[in-house]
């Protein structure tokens, strides 16, 4: 069996990395041995079992998949009931591994065991029932499981306390302290005769869960102040809810006091630069986490980002808005049409020669009549007597699967914002690519219309910048023509002919210029419409042989006189 004790010094020198833990390989070999009278079972939710005269006490039960597992681990090292089970919160990987204990005491008449929690664990479950669908949605994300199931029925606790509370089994003394962090349910367990403090999932042995974007609030400062006050309590060995154990008290509070500082810093300058007018994005780049803390091996972002946490700082002091008024009332999400519709039924353009079907005339609209005199409806809904659109913004390219919802990512950013206001993506990896956070990947593109196949209702923005793009051409034309009339009257040159011709090439650069300009305007806005790239220009080179020839026929007239 693994020397978990030498496995885990070795992890927090950075000698050793964690697979064996993650991989499930630490568990298959049942319960490991912490101290006297104490064994950890290393699951997805460790789980810790405390073997007293009067029964088991047990912090955490695991998971519904290994509550199997776990019993029969249990059964290797005591056939002792379960006593007293105490749950450190009530995510669904630390409360399911209950039943089988509760199975056998029905079957051999013993007392069902107890289940102590923080009062708050009932409304969780509460919650729970009501948001099924949703928490098994965003988890089948997270975890990459598409099969997971989320569970309708929960085994709710027998007692429960307030702020704290003594439990006493046997000779073996449990203090049990409520604090917020990643939940607002967490019960830390201190057994001062031992020195043994198992603190849930404060500490991961990750940067610290406090802003998974998919969850409900968490509580950054309150996270920070409860690993501050473990550090003082002078554990000499600290369970987790997750990771490996850590020993030695000036290690645990190396360890807990690194983590707070993490927080503190990611909250402070948060809210600092909340205070100063600054916008959600504005702090999102600015505020970053000390290298030195995420090199650290017990702090590696693995599971959470610094910049999730930043937000959710905002989330709590700010709520949901970002300072960007274009994220007040969104547009509706566009849907690609499924590809199992069939094909399009493709109309008729109007004014088109052909053949009709037989019975039916043309209407002035350009469709057609059936033989009762209705009209015949298309295959679909077009927009007054236009083309058929879709409506969606311009510049979109691509259509990602985010969940039951879907994320427009195109050449202008998101969802058609500028990209200079696209929020930087701090998850992609080296290459580019979206790291295996289970939020967002390419890998699962939505069906989308080809580019150019449809007219779309563009950008406002887009239109305007198209406007004023052709207004300025517009300008310079107008300057030419002013050019061309103080040539004109104004100019004494001893040669007629220099003048009308410097007049007359002032006025057929306008002229270019202006019309050229209407042109531009049309094929942009046409291109922009139907998501193509903006057509080629010969409005500048125009321009630049016009001037230069005009340069040339000054510095004749300057030398004639």
């Amino acid at each position: 069996m693994t020397d978990i004790i030498d496995y885990a010094d070795k992890v927090w020198k950075g000698e050793a990395n964690q697979n064996a833990y993650h991989h499930g390989d630490l568990r298959k070999e049942g319960m490991h041995y912490i101290a006297e009278g104490a064994y950890m079972w290393p699951a997805f939710g460790n789980v810790y079992v405390f073997p007293t005269n009067a029964g088991l006490f047990v912090y955490d039960t695991g998971d519904r998949r290994t509550a199997e597992d776990l019993f029969a681990a249990t059964r290797q090292i005591s056939e002792q009931p379960v006593h007293t089970a105490v749950y450190s919160h009530g995510h669904v990987d630390h409360v399911f591994g209950m039943d089988p204990f509760d199975t056998e005491a029905r079957e051999r008449g013993w007392t069902r065991p107890t289940v102590l929690a923080h009062e708050n664990v009932i409304s969780r479950f509460d919650r729970y029932k009501k948001t099924r669908g949703y928490n098994g949605i965003i988890n089948q994300r997270q975890f990459q499981a598409p099969n997971l199931m989320w569970p309708a029925e929960y085994r709710y606790p027998d007692v429960t306390f307030t702020d704290q509370t003594t439990l006493t089994v046997d000779d073996l003394q449990v203090q049990l302290h409520h604090a917020r962090g990643e939940t607002d349910d967490a019960a830390i367990a201190w057994i001062p005769d031992r020195k043994i403090l198992c603190c849930g999932d404060f500490f991961i042995w990750a940067s610290p869960n406090a802003g998974n974007p998919q969850k409900v609030q968490r509580s950054a400062h309150e996270w920070a102040r409860t690993l501050r006050w473990m550090a003082d309590l002078g554990a000499e060995i600290l369970l987790p809810g997750h990771g490996l154990p850590v020993l030695g008290a000036d290690r645990i509070r190396t360890t807990l006091t690194d983590a707070a500082e993490l927080l503190e810093i990611l909250h402070g300058r948060t809210l600092e630069m909340m205070n100063a007018g600054a916008t959600l994005d504005e702090v999102v780049h600015t505020v970053t986490a000390p290298a030195e803390l995420l090199r650290k091996p017990y702090l590696a972002p693995s599971y959470d980002e610094p910049e999730f946490v930043i937000r959710n700082v905002w989330r709590l002091y700010g709520g949901w808005y970002d300072g960007n008024p274009a994220n007040l009332k969104s547009a509706p999400p566009h849907r690609p049409r499924p590809r199992d519709r069939g094909p399009r039924r493709r109309r008729r353009p109007t004014g088109r020669a052909g053949p009709r079907p037989t019975g039916t005339r043309r209407t002035p609209a350009g469709g057609t009549l059936r033989p009762d005199g209705h009209r015949r409806r298309s295959a679909e809904p077009r927009l007054a007597s236009g083309p058929r659109r879709r409506l969606r913004p311009a510049g979109t390219r691509r259509h990602f699967h985010y969940g039951e919802r879907y994320l427009r990512v195109g050449s202008s950013g998101i969802a058609g914002l500028p990209r200079r206001q696209r929020p930087r993506d701090r998850t992609e990896s080296q290459n580019g690519r979206p790291r295996a956070m289970g939020i967002l990947t390419s890998d699962n593109p939505c069906p989308s219309a080809d580019s150019g196949s449809v007219d779309e209702e563009p950008d406002y923005r887009y239109t305007l910048a198209n406007e004023r793009t052709y207004l300025a051409w517009i300008r310079t034309a107008m300057a030419l023509l002013a050019a061309g009339v103080a040539a004109h009257q104004l100019l004494a040159l001893p040669s007629g002919a220099l003048q009308m011709t410097i007049t007359m090439v002032c006025f057929g650069l306008a002229t270019v210029l202006a019309s050229g300009a209407y042109l531009r305007w049309k094929a942009a806005q046409a291109a922009i419409r139907r998501n193509l790239p903006l057509p080629g220009s010969v409005l500048v080179p125009a321009l630049a042989l016009g001037l230069g020839i005009l340069t040339l026929l000054a510095a004749g007239a300057a030398l004639w006189s």
